[in-house]
């Protein structure tokens, strides 16, 4: 993964923005899409499933990114904190939806979450709950914000 994050940072900066798709009628739809095109590290996918002017807090420094240009900063910067780290092979499973509210063209999704990756060559487990708020436009739902509230990692071994 932390090979591969910083061309992921670049392509987002150059790829286009908006990928002609059918619009989603369950906000659900680009949160799947968005974990699934990450685990992928396909770049036009993570970028299609947020809002341009995304808010997101996760737990590689500076912990929060917002605006225009977030989606590209925080993949940089959880690619340099990947390689400060020694993690690679990263890949996020969801789990259980805690809570799904939609209210008109809003959405507030609690989500449960597993991080799985290679640190330092270990397996390696990260439980984590992901809390997500979303907005309706004209070409669907569009993530417009999310938080990663990641567990202390563990080795894999001892997930049970």
């Amino acid at each position: 993964m932390k090979t591969i994050l910083p061309i992921i940072a670049a392509a987002v900066l150059l790829a286009p923005q908006a990928v002609a798709q059918a619009p989603d009628a369950d906000p659900m739809a680009p949160v799947t899409r968005f974990l699934e095109a990450f685990n992928a590290g396909d770049v036009a996918g993570v970028a299609a499933a947020h809002a341009d002017d995304v808010v997101i807090v996760d737990e590689a420094p500076p912990f929060i990114w917002r605006g225009r240009e977030a989606l590209a900063r925080w993949l940089a910067d959880l690619g340099a904190e990947d390689a400060r780290r020694g993690v690679t092979g990263g890949a996020v499973t969801l789990g259980a939806v805690r809570r799904r509210l939609v209210h008109g063209d809003r959405a507030f999704v609690v989500i449960d979450a597993v991080y799985r990756y290679r640190e330092q060559g270990v397996a390696t487990v990260e439980p984590a709950v992901m809390t997500l708020t979303l907005e309706q436009g004209a070409d669907g739902w569009k993530i417009s914000g999310w938080t990663w509230g990641g567990t202390e990692p563990r080795p894999a071994q001892a997930e049970r």
